[in-house]
């Protein structure tokens, strides 16, 4: 089954028999608020967004991810071949295992149950709840406890689960007697293309950010509440979600730091017996002169070559990302909650606002 099928699917098993159920139960007196089930963005955004781009960034991320991890292999990058194609392999393994994935559905699935028990009833939506034989939830609510949220849970274990094999990975990598230079332009030693994995996590990123944003949409559209508290929470959240995926790439840390350090001195040292001789050649007193050779000389370019060589070594990043990567993944973040600022500020507003900006 292709990932856009199984996405298809993972939404019409989460979201269609509870939109089914509501629209059954709309009429019914065990049922007073069915309705509002098609006014709970939260959940709506969760199985029709969320859940399928958790399935459908399977097939962008992970083809991402082990392109970065061949290019280790193809740059020449590591001294330990054998440990590193045993971290590989233990990789895929752990990335494929069933054990693993039966472990994460019971784990989904307790923690299903525990939320239910023990989320307050007035907190519960008016469509989750019902009376009668049901009680204490609605066939739509107990669909959703049962089925709709473990399968949510499950995704978002599986890409927690994902990204500690992936942080464990480059972490046995990082100790494979990298063969890493002070002088790359990539200025992170020649690890520099590991920041491509904030563009490959993008996806993920945007599906959790998701959830947070349609949870504060829902928050909104409820009525007045504490507006703090939220807003600390989503930042929280936001910065949660970035660490999640910047922090694997700090293994690389005390491997570049190493080289820097080692580069540092040597470059220096270089550029120091280059700039003499450079002084001796040209800036004495019996050579000081200017002509046209001067022009054509190539001890200049050579110098300034070397110089901005030993600036580059000199200004290692200890961590292979960009502030270009920390922006693109910081801008997906915030895409689902440019809607959550519209509520908060009404396009009226807005657009009197620039009206009076603009006569």
């Amino acid at each position: 089954m292709t990932r856009r099928r199984l996405a298809l699917l993972a939404a019409v098993v989460t979201w269609v028999p509870l939109a089914l159920f509501s629209i059954v139960q709309a009429g019914s007196a065990d049922v007073r608020g069915a309705d509002s089930f098609w006014r709970d963005v939260g959940v709506n955004a969760r199985y029709l967004i969320s859940v399928p781009l958790f399935i459908l960034g399977d097939g962008i991320c992970m083809p991402r991810l082990w392109r970065l991890i061949d290019h280790f292999t193809k740059a020449g990058l590591i001294g330990d071949v054998e440990r590193f194609d045993a971290a590989v392999a233990s990789a895929r393994r752990a990335f494929d295992s069933r054990r693993a994935l039966i472990g994460l559905c019971v784990v989904a699935w307790l923690a299903a149950a525990a939320i239910a028990r023990s989320q307050p009833v007035v907190r519960v939506p008016a469509w989750h709840l019902g009376d009668g034989s049901f009680a204490p939830y609605s066939v739509a609510g107990w669909w959703h406890v049962l089925v709709s949220l473990p399968v949510a849970l499950l995704l978002v274990f599986g890409w927690v689960w994902r990204v500690w094999v992936w942080a464990h990975l480059l972490h046995r990598i990082a100790r494979c007697r990298l063969q890493l230079i002070a002088s790359h332009p990539d200025r992170s030693g020649g690890v520099g293309f590991l920041g491509g994995s904030l563009r490959a996590f993008a996806p993920i990123g945007f599906a959790f950010s998701t959830i947070a944003a349609s949870r504060e949409a829902q928050v909104i559209l409820s009525g007045p509440s504490s507006g703090s508290a939220h807003l600390y929470f989503n930042i929280g959240f936001a910065v949660f979600i970035m660490l999640l995926i910047v922090l694997p790439l700090c293994s690389f840390a005390p491997a570049i730091m190493e080289v820097g350090g080692r580069g540092n001195l040597s470059y220096s040292t270089l550029a120091l017996q280059m700039g003499q001789a450079f002084e001796r050649r040209w800036l004495t007193k019996e050579t000081l002169r200017f002509g046209d050779d001067v022009l054509h000389a190539p001890d200049f370019s050579a110098t300034v070559d070397l110089y901005s060589i030993v600036g580059g070594a000199r200004g290692l990043r200890w961590v292979p990302v960009t502030r270009r990567h920390i922006l693109t993944l910081v801008c997906v973040l915030a895409i689902p909650f440019l809607p959550v600022a519209l509520l908060m500020v009404p396009l009226s507003v807005i657009w009197s606002q620039m009206r009076g900006l603009l006569f």
